[in-house]
């Protein structure tokens, strides 16, 4: 199958200088070779051509010792730098802060710093800003008042303060990641440990456009170096963990627990606080401030997702921490059950089921649990934390015809990951590998819907899915029988403002 790309709406030629973001995935714009007189001559030139001259013997360096590193910062900076004077207003503004993060993303992160926007309140209520490399001013805009363009100016502020900080954690290293990419595509890819449901959870929602912003807008770094991350939670949602313990005649329950009784909760908030977060819930507003070793802990593991967006090892290790439980409180628990539904004998076994689910053994691997050894639902815990509902794989087709019919009710819903991303995405639950001598397929396993195709009839015959084991892979395809043989099951997620 051929690679699955989205059609782009089209651009001014003045921004097709930029590169491409699916040409991003390994490149960074050097400025070292920028010099304050380069930057001059950018600054004044009359085409991006006669900005990106060099003499003979700078050219040949530039192509053959730096791969042309030096004349791609020049054309993304000219772009940068000249945008037509027709592109003002609130749309305008925020295309601009756009490109410029963009551009700053660009960069290798030891050189973003150098590229700086000074924002400014004035008495009078209006607002300025300056973009600025090395001090050199690249453009400039005084006297704004429009709300929206302000709302554009605040988020891309606080966003740059928050990549920096991270990029600072990682010490500016070449790969250091941002807390979503920007202009590189999303790309994940399934470490040694983590949980390929919640993994392919959020690589879905990554796989929406408009949650790159949404997330870049839920994190704020404090006064006291900590990063903070607001989700707005609802209320209503099965939002924590996935607690049905039952004694062997299955009528003992524990509470399930929602996230506001955890913040209830003094030990398990000094639990998380052991753990390097603090918790606070208000108003729907569940706020989690990550101190800085726990960052730095989180970053260096190198058993999680690897990824560009670091969202996703920080909800993979804040999920799973979330999810464990004090031994003492399941023990607590456990007892005031048993005692209320007189199950004598019973007892060792069900704290035993606690123990083994809800292991403090597991916080020594920081919550990276292996999806074959989950330890509740990280899926729609998650799901919530970042806007979505929906979730559970209650869609059970029977045969190729019921599967026929329900996957062509999934494309008409724009879930597929091929459609966008921004109507919510499928993903399907089914045994996975190869069958063994006895024609056995082990290992549940979590995949997303990329794309379904069809035949002259206009009719289903097979799908392509995409693996969390790593998204720069080419999707897997799966016919029909294959899939009802390996007992597919569906679960559908769609953002809730959507």
């Amino acid at each position: 199958m051929p690679e699955v790309t989205q059609q782009d709406p089209p651009c001014p030629a003045w921004r097709q200088m930029l590169p491409r973001p699916t040409q991003a995935i390994d490149m960074h714009i050097d400025l070292s070779h920028i010099s304050p007189r380069r930057l001059e001559r950018i600054a004044q030139a009359e085409s991006v051509d006669a900005a990106a001259s060099m003499g003979l013997l700078d050219s040949l360096i530039d192509k053959v010792f730096r791969g042309g590193a030096k004349e791609a910062a020049i054309r993304a900076l000219y772009a940068a730098i000249n945008r037509p004077p027709d592109d003002d207003g609130p749309g305008g503004t925020a295309q601009q802060m756009q490109d410029f993060q963009n551009l700053r993303s660009l960069m290798l992160p030891e050189h973003r710093e150098r590229l700086t926007l000074e924002v400014v309140e004035n008495a009078d209520e209006t607002w300025d800003y300056a973009m600025r490399l090395d001090g050199h001013l690249l453009q400039e805009r005084k006297g704004m008042q429009e709300e929206a363009e302000i709302a554009e100016l605040k988020h891309t502020r606080n966003a740059i303060a928050v990549d920096d900080y991270l990029c600072k954690l990682q010490n500016h290293s070449p790969t250091a990641a941002s807390l979503v990419h920007r202009s590189d595509r999303f790309l994940i890819e399934q470490g040694k440990t983590g949980d390929c449901y919640a993994l392919a959870t959020m690589m879905g929602i990554m796989s929406n456009p408009a949650m790159q912003k949404r997330i870049e807008g839920m994190a704020e770094i404090t006064p006291d170096h900590q990063l903070r991350l607001k989700f707005e939670v609802r209320p209503t949602a099965f939002n924590i963990r996935d607690i049905h313990l039952q004694d062997l005649n299955g009528d003992l329950e524990l509470d399930q627990e929602t996230l506001a009784t955890i913040c209830a909760d003094d030990a398990e908030l000094a639990f998380m606080r052991d753990k390097g977060y603090d918790l606070s819930l208000e108003n729907g507003v569940l706020q989690v401030d990550i101190r800085e070793d726990k960052l730095q802990q989180i970053i260096g593991e190198t058993r999680s997702a690897h990824t560009n967006s670091l969202i996703v090892n920080i909800l993979e290790h804040f999920s799973g921490n979330l999810l464990l439980r004090l031994d003492k409180v399941a023990e607590e628990k456990a007892f005031v059950q048993l005692e209320k539904g007189g199950a004598a004998g019973s007892e060792f076994t069900l704290i035993g089921h606690a123990r083994e689910r809800h292991s403090g053994l597991r916080s020594d691997r920081d919550s990276l649990i292996a999806h074959k050894d989950r330890a509740g639902n990280y899926d729609p815990l998650i799901a919530n934390l970042l806007g979505y509902a929906g979730g559970a794989f209650s869609i059970r087709p029977d045969n190729v015809h019921e599967l026929a019919l329900q996957l062509k009710a999934f494309d008409r819903s724009e879930r597929c990951l091929a459609s966008g991303g921004a109507n919510g995405f499928v993903y399907v639950g089914m045994k996975y590998g190869r069958p063994d001598a006895h024609g056995q397929i082990h290992s549940q396993h979590a995949l997303l819907l990329q794309q379904i195709e069809y035949n002259v009839e206009k009719q289903p015959v097979g799908v392509y899915l995409q693996n969390p084991w790593g998204n720069r892979r080419e999707p897997e395809y799966f016919s029909l029988d294959d899939l009802i043989g390996r007992n597919v099951s569906f679960a559908q997620y769609h953002p809730v403002d959507s």
